[in-house]
C-alpha cells in the first residue's frame, strides 16, 4: 500500500494518482501570485475528493517551486503522520487562464488540499498608503477607510511546535 492508500477514504472516493481536467467540477480560478508561481483554486467532482475535501489549490510547475518537491514533501509528511503540518498534494495537469486572461492548455503542476493545522505565520498589513485610490482587490487591505500594504509576516506565537 502506498501513502495515499493507507488512510480510510470517503465512501465512493477515488483519489487519482494524478488529477486532470476530467476530474474537475468547474474550471480553475486564478487567486493570485503571492508565491513563486500563480495559484488556482480548483473544485473537483465529489468522487475525486482528497479525503473529504473537493476543493484544492493548483500551482503550475516552475523552476522556483517544482511540483515534484511539493508532492515528495507531502508523501513524506503523510508517511510520518504530519498530515496537519504539510498538505496532501498530488500531481495534476489542467487547462488554466492566467491573471492576464491568457489560456494555457495542459499545464503540469501540483494540487494540494488545505492543511488542517494552524498557520505558522500571519501577514502584517501596517504600511499606510494615504494616497491609495484602488478598491483593495490588488493585495492592499482596507481597514477603517485607510489603505495598508503588506509589510511582512509575524510568527504565530500560540503555535505549539513540540
Amino acid at each position: 500500500m502506498g501513502f495515499w492508500n493507507s488512510k480510510k477514504k470517503a465512501k465512493g472516493s477515488e483519489t487519482p494518482e494524478a488529477f486532470g481536467n476530467e476530474h474537475l467540477a468547474q474550471a480553475p480560478q486564478s487567486i493570485g501570485q503571492d508565491s513563486a508561481n500563480e495559484v488556482y483554486k480548483v473544485d473537483y467532482k465529489d468522487q475525486y475528493a482528497m479525503g473529504s475535501e473537493s476543493a484544492g489549490y493548483f500551482k503550475p510547475d516552475a523552476m522556483m517551486a517544482p511540483a515534484k518537491n511539493a508532492v515528495a514533501a507531502s508523501r513524506l509528511a503523510q508517511g510520518m503522520g504530519w498530515c496537519d503540518l504539510i498538505a496532501e498534494t498530488h500531481f495534476a495537469t489542467h487547462d488554466v487562464k492566467n491573471m492576464r486572461g491568457e489560456k494555457q492548455k495542459g499545464v503540469h503542476g501540483a494540487v494540494s488540499k488545505a492543511a488542517s493545522g494552524e498557520a505558522m505565520k500571519s501577514p502584517v498589513f501596517d504600511t499606510h498608503l494615504p494616497d491609495y485610490t484602488g478598491s483593495g482587490s490588488d493585495g492592499i487591505t482596507i481597514k477603517g477607510g485607510n489603505a495598508y500594504e503588506l509589510s511582512g509576516f509575524e510568527m504565530n506565537s500560540d503555535l505549539d511546535l513540540s
